[in-house]
C-alpha cells in the first residue's frame, strides 16, 4: 500500500484494526503513517505514536507501549501541545484500569518532565 499524505489512510486503517482487536496489523499501520510523515511535523507523528503505543499495548508489549506514548509525551510538552496532551490522556485513562501499571508509569513520567 503506498502512504498517503500525512499517513491519513493507514491512520484511519489503524484505528479501525484496533478497534477490530487486530494489534499487529494496527501496529504496522501505525508505522506506515508515521513513516509517511514528514520529518519536520513532529507533532503528528507524536500523535500516531500514541496510536501506536495503544496497538503495541494490545499486542501485549507494555514495555514498548510506556515508551512510546513517553516519546509522545516529550513531544507535546515541549511543543505545548494541550491537544497532544489530551490525547495521551485518554489513552492513560483507557489502559488504567486493565493495566494500572501502566497508567504509573505514564504519570510518573508526566511528574518527573513538570518538575
Amino acid at each position: 500500500m503506498r502512504t498517503s499524505r500525512w499517513g491519513a489512510t493507514e491512520c484511519y486503517q489503524g484505528n479501525c484494526l484496533l478497534e477490530l482487536g487486530d494489534y499487529t496489523q494496527a501496529a504496522h499501520s501505525f508505522e506506515q503513517a508515521i513513516g509517511g510523515v514528514p520529518t519536520m511535523c513532529v507533532r503528528r507523528k507524536a500523535e500516531l505514536t500514541v496510536d501506536l503505543a495503544q496497538a503495541r499495548l494490545g499486542e501485549g508489549e507494555p514495555a514498548e507501549a510506556v515508551r512510546l506514548a513517553q516519546e509522545a509525551i516529550a513531544v507535546f510538552a515541549r511543543r505545548g501541545s494541550v491537544a497532544g496532551m489530551s490525547r495521551v490522556h485518554r489513552f492513560r485513562d483507557r489502559v488504567a484500569p486493565r493495566q494500572p501499571g501502566v497508567a504509573r508509569e505514564l504519570d510518573d513520567f508526566v511528574r518527573s518532565l513538570q518538575e
